[in-house]
């Protein structure tokens, strides 16, 4: 290329609903561009109050047509022009009155060759972009759940010129052996001589060559001796610029390759482990994602700060800013085909040729434009996609002749209950292997089993080694058909009759981990200053407001923010403690404001952190080196002795070879350190070693902190512990040494027994009440409400956790915070959350926080008409220290 017209700026707009048969001549409005008619307010405002997304204030659907002039003072056409416009939905060309062509990529560069019409004089452009008529669905990139379906053009816009002769195509590869490839196109010219010249980081000459084109194509292969490689950890990015002729083309590249031995991912030859993120192209500000590097570093930065080395884009692809910004903060980029769908085999129900062509189109589009930077390491055909294994084969060869460095996966999840061998696959990402041979801590109740962290007592003992190696779990029974769950809504799709339990010999990575549902913040609505506003908290507002329950939203908040911020630790740290798994792809650090509103991120949609936690603290359970405690409860009496090992997960550049890790359990009345000296194991996963607390000295009920540190590592674990109990529980009561407290079914008999001078407390008989939960809820209630009522499925519970009045007297001798512990979790078992919406004077003493559907009043321990009632089952679990000692304070502080 010799030179550029930048041709954005003021464009005279025309917009139409419908298409027209002809270009328009009234253009009665402009825009500066690039820009969309939402960002720019160019069509009517919209009033609606969408609840499960964020509302598009100037949503339109249709086409947008601009017109410029452009003036030439000396005929060009004996150049070669090309107009781009980087970023844009479906555009059509037009100068002068001629059609000059369509393109319809939703992800690479628009590219229309105006040579000819370049002659001296000024010239007319008209611009036609529709939002309708895409070739397939489109995923995330037109989703109004994500970055909404925009309309416009958002990227760079430009006329390139080149000479008659230029180099076009160009494919570099570079593979941490040293190795260059160098392939391309001279356009214009036979067996031309091109001159490569590749610069090192620091700016030196490290290789000059001459490549002699054969025909019109060109290939060269070279070996860099010393070559520095890029990674996570040395982002080593390498400039290539080859010559031929006046024309002059640059590019940037990195030595990496992704390989494994068996289910072990390297990067570079070395052991590693991807702490992904999903992204959707949520920005909030404008409804689009920017093409500018840094918007998009400072964005990457915030999500390295908290540990993640890795983005997984879902159904689609960011623009070339995002890849640049990745290659400098050393980020593995996973873009997706824009797709959530069925790839059948041709001849097979559903089978869409005009569809899967477009896609793998894009797919090689996505790869020559994208896949020079050293980031754009993995690829993925699509989002939970069904059809045929045979066909997803096929476009992954296909796809792999443009370049055979990618590692691909067939798509995200695939298969679902029914994941198999895809031998073309190079990594498998997904949740379980067989129906119940689970990987990943939580999921919905459509698709139970549950996860661990939603079912079992917290702990740190769980890993998914033995399920992935096929040692735990049964096998599934191929054949016939299944309801899923299908993006928002549901399914039925057949089942191979040799479906199985699969047992990977390749990478696996676990998807869309987390999704923990945190409690909106209603003061996020002033952050929204651009075209989309949230008005979901005005409907969440009006519920709250309706059921008396708004004033406490920011009680809520926090509560279940702390919660839901523990819940990802122990998500985090299983994946860690799996010596057999390869990475996870969290959904999300940051909230999603689609799909019903899910605000499952420990950060905000603008990646702005909502106060529960710092990026070191993060990154103390979310790093390349992490230290972690193995144990089986966080809640101990005082003749328990247990076992507590120290991990260490390490590996890369950066990977700690041995040391003294100490270690400290601190409370009131505990005072326990030492340190455990290693030699750390060839592979990611050491056993430091363990060590044996005696609580047998407490005395009152206590929490100890246990902190591990190793030089600027760091990470901590909360215990409960509490002292013998001379307690006795049982459905008539409590007795402690010295005092009783009866149960009795009704106000009245409390009543009666309260005046006599004795004791009593109405145990709830759950006939006006929900279900519990211990664990923060998934996604969000709506959706998946909906989507087990259409599969005739039991409906999750719904709650979100717990708002402790930790201060109230009866709570005196059981020390609590005002969020769910692990002290709760029997209590929430063996309870039902009463429903108090007839009773909004009462502010539960333990309160249960209701999702932003339902809104309900709900509460475990409360006083209603003067007397104390709990839903609590408490003879069930009468033998756990902590239900123990909450009796007892229930009873003596009564």
């Amino acid at each position: 290329m010799i030179n550029t017209i930048d041709i954005s700026g003021k464009w005279e707009l025309f917009i139409s609903e419908k298409e027209l048969s002809s270009i328009p001549t009234d253009y009665s409005d402009s825009i500066t561009l690039p820009d969309t008619l939402s960002n720019a307010a160019k069509v009517a405002e919209n009033k609606n109050k969408d609840e499960g997304y964020l509302t598009d204030k100037y949503t339109f659907t249709g086409y947008a047509w601009f017109r410029r002039s452009l003036t030439l003072e000396n005929d060009m056409t004996g150049f070669v022009s090309v107009l781009t416009l980087e970023r844009t939905r479906v555009s059509t060309l037009y100068i002068d009155g001629a059609e000059v062509g369509t393109c319809d990529s939703l992800c690479s560069t628009h590219r229309y060759d105006i040579s000819s019409y370049m002659t001296a004089g000024t010239h007319e452009i008209v611009i036609c972009v529709a939002n309708v008529g895409y070739k397939t669905g489109g995923g995330h990139m037109t989703s109004p759940d994500t970055q909404t379906n925009w309309l416009g053009i958002v990227g760079k816009m430009n006329i390139a010129i080149y000479p008659k002769s230029y180099i076009s195509d160009v494919r570099v590869i570079a593979s941490a052996d040293g190795a260059l490839s160098v392939r391309g196109c001279v356009i214009g010219a036979d067996n031309a001589d091109i001159m490569a010249t590749v610069t090192a980081p620091d700016g030196i000459r490290v290789l000059k060559a001459s490549i002699i084109a054969d025909g019109d194509t060109f290939e060269a292969e070279f070996k860099l001796e010393n070559a520095q490689l890029w990674d996570e950890f040395e982002r080593n990015v390498y400039r290539l610029t080859l010559q031929c002729g006046e024309d002059i083309y640059n590019t940037t590249f990195g030595f990496v390759t992704f390989s494994h031995i068996d289910r072990k991912l390297l990067v570079n030859g070395s052991e590693s482990f991807l702490r992904g993120k999903h992204d959707g192209l949520i920005f909030p500000l404008t409804g689009y994602a920017p093409c500018d590097v840094n918007e998009w570093k400072e964005r990457l930065k915030i999500a390295v700060s908290y540990g993640i080395n890795h983005y997984r884009f879902h159904t689609c692809c960011p623009p070339d800013a995002a890849f640049t910004a990745a290659d400098e903060l050393g980020i593995y980029m996973e873009p997706e085909l824009p797709f959530w769908g069925t790839i059948a085999a041709k001849g097979e129900e559903g089978y869409n040729e005009e569809e899967q062509n477009y896609l793998i189109n894009e797919g090689i589009r996505i790869i020559r434009e994208f896949s020079h930077h050293p980031s754009f390491v993995m690829m993925s055909l699509g989002n939970e996609l069904w059809g045929s294994r045979e066909r997803l084969g096929d476009i992954i060869d296909i796809l792999r002749r443009e370049n055979h460095s990618i590692y691909f996966t067939s798509g995200s999840n695939n298969f679902q209950f029914w994941p198999a061998e895809i031998p073309q696959e190079d990594f498998f990402t997904g949740v379980r292997l067989s129906r119940d041979r689970l990987f990943r801590g939580s999921y919905a109740m459509c698709d139970a089993p549950l996860g661990h962290i939603q079912t079992d007592k917290p702990n740190t003992v769980h890993d998914y080694d033995a399920i992935i190696r096929g040692e735990n779990g049964s096998e599934n029974e191929g054949g016939g058909t299944i309801q899923i769950q299908y993006g928002t809504g549901v399914k039925t799709v057949k089942l191979n009759a040799a479906d199985g339990s699969y047992i990977p010999h390749k990478p696996v990575i676990s998807h869309e981990v987390g999704q923990y549902d945190y409690f909106p913040d209603f003061d996020e609505m002033k952050m929204y200053t651009g075209p989309l506003k949230p008005r979901y908290l005005d409907i969440f507002r009006e519920r709250l407001e309706e059921k008396g329950l708004y004033t406490q939203w920011r009680d809520f908040f926090e509560a279940v923010g702390a919660h839901c911020t523990q819940c990802y630790k122990d998500e985090i740290e299983t994946a860690l403690r799996s010596s057999e798994l390869s990475g996870f792809q969290l959904l999300d650090l940051q909230d999603f404001n689609g799909q019903g509103v899910s605000l499952v991120g420990v950060l905000n949609a603008f990646m702005q952190s909502k106060g529960f936690i710092t990026p070191e603290d993060w990154r103390g359970f979310c790093d390349s080196n992490v230290l972690l405690a193995r144990f089986d409860k966080y809640v101990y009496g005082a003749k328990e002795k247990p076992v507590i090992e120290i991990l260490l997960s390490s590996y890369g550049k950066n990977k700690i070879k041995g040391g003294a890790v100490k270690y400290s359990l601190i409370s009131d009345e505990l005072d326990i350190s030492g340190s455990a000296e290693f030699t750390a194991s060839d592979t990611r996963l050491t056993s430091v070693g363990t060590f044996t607390p005696d609580f047998s000295g407490i005395t009152k009920p206590q929490t100890a902190v246990l902190t591990l540190t190793l030089w600027e590592l760091h990470n901590s674990y909360v215990f409960r512990l509490y002292p013998d109990c001379n307690v006795e529980i049982t459905e008539n009561g409590i007795k402690t040494a010295d005092d009783e407290l009866i149960f009795v079914g009704s106000t009245e008999k409390a009543k009666e027994l309260i005046a006599s001078g004795k004791k009593a407390m109405v145990i709830t008989d759950g006939s006006k009440a929900i279900e519990n939960a211990y664990c923060a809820d998934f996604w969000n209630y709506h959706m998946f409400r909906v989507i087990s009522e259409s599969m005739n499925k039991p409906v999750a519970p719904g709650t979100m956790g717990l708002l402790i009045d930790k201060d109230n007297k009866l709570l005196n001798d059981f020390p609590s915070e005002k969020f769910t512990t692990p002290q709760w979790y029997e209590a929430i078992t063996h309870s039902k959350a009463d429903i108090l919406d007839d009773d909004p004077e009462i502010t539960p003493i333990v309160q249960v926080v209701d999702n932003t559907e339902r809104c309900h009043r709900l509460g475990m321990l409360y006083k209603k008409n003067g007397v104390l009632h709990c839903s609590i089952r408490l003879w069930e679990a009468a033998d756990c220290p902590e239900i123990k000692q909450l009796a007892k304070s229930i009873t003596e502080n009564f």
